[in-house]
């Protein structure tokens, strides 16, 4: 695994095999390009008092803004490792995660705003719930759609995991069988039992994955009475080569997952998902057309065996 620690991390330092009692949650941001995000996802987080008993440790998988995130994160006392490549998320997470000193850990994206109260309190649920193995707030926009997707890869619909759009009370947990990687709590011990998330992922699915894995040993839920706010999409610039290879990415993974978890036949699904999205005549947009074509390819390449390197890093 290919990394440096950055002039924001003491050089003396080792990915850590110890809790300390004074850190309850380990947050780990992986950025790509995502300086923009992380300033204000920073500054949300610290907002809160000095012994809010959580750490910040950022990951950072792009190259060309290196100097600048690391400047960033030692200003704010932040943690920082910076890949020498870009390591995928999972992968980037794993690294994060090694470094972790709480008995819990948040993966978090940087276009994420969490507030430090709903933070505690989610530490503070984990801590009253000891089944739970990974618990997640609602996620919300701007625009105030609040959103739980309670499914994860392979799994049927029910009237138990119809997605979940309306805040509860504080304290109250939903059963789910998915928690979005894009903010997730999970408890340290059960991560490492599970082996983190599966770095044959670069990209999307990684978090069905770990879920699938974690829901064999305890409960998964989400905080209902906890909201955050998240903007998919913002974390990296648009571009169209960047469309093009996170489409791969998604039609590849989602092939591998349904493989993993439930064998050869389940793994035709997402291709037949892909071929019908490329076929389907309601795609009239050339960005639409893009992510259609690069799905199928990244299926098909996924059911045929074809390394997920060819889809390019993104």
């Amino acid at each position: 695994m290919n990394f440096s620690p950055s002039p924001a991390l003491d050089v003396t330092m080792q990915p850590v095999g110890h809790r300390r009692p004074d850190v309850a949650c380990s947050i780990v941001i992986v950025c790509f390009h995502s300086l923009h995000e992380l300033g204000p996802c920073l500054t949300l987080l610290q907002s809160g008092p000095p012994d809010a008993g959580f750490e910040v440790i950022v990951v950072n998988n792009s190259q060309s803004d290196a100097a600048e995130v690391a400047a960033h994160c030692a200003a704010g006392g932040v943690k920082c490792l910076q890949g020498q490549a870009n390591l995928g998320y999972g992968t980037a997470c794993n690294l994060g995660a090694a470094w972790a000193s709480g008995r819990y850990v948040l993966f978090m994206n940087p276009d994420v705003r969490l507030s430090p109260a709903s933070l505690q309190l989610l530490s503070a649920l984990c801590d009253e719930h000891k089944g739970l193995m990974a618990l997640g707030p609602l996620q919300g926009n701007a625009r105030g759609r609040v959103r739980g997707k309670r499914r994860a890869v392979g799994q049927a619909w029910t009237p138990f995991t119809r997605t979940l759009h309306r805040l509860s009370s504080a304290g109250t947990l939903k059963p789910t069988g998915f928690l979005g990687g894009g903010v997730l709590m999970v408890r340290k011990d059960a991560f490492d039992q599970v082996g983190g998330f599966d770095e044959n992922i670069f990209l999307f699915h990684e978090d069905d994955d770990l879920c699938l894995r974690l829901a064999k040993r305890g409960q998964l839920a989400y905080a209902a009475g906890v909201l955050a706010v998240h903007n998919p999409g913002r974390s990296t610039p648009r571009s169209e080569e960047l469309t093009k290879t996170k489409s791969w990415h998604l039609g590849n993974s989602k092939v591998y997952v349904a493989r993993k978890h439930y064998g050869t036949l389940a793994a035709l699904l997402p291709l037949l998902e892909g071929v019908a999205k490329f076929a389907n005549p309601a795609i009239v947009t050339r960005r639409g057309r893009i992510k259609a074509r690069a799905f199928l390819a990244g299926a098909w390449a996924g059911q045929f065996g074809v390394n997920a390197s060819v889809g390019g890093a993104v």
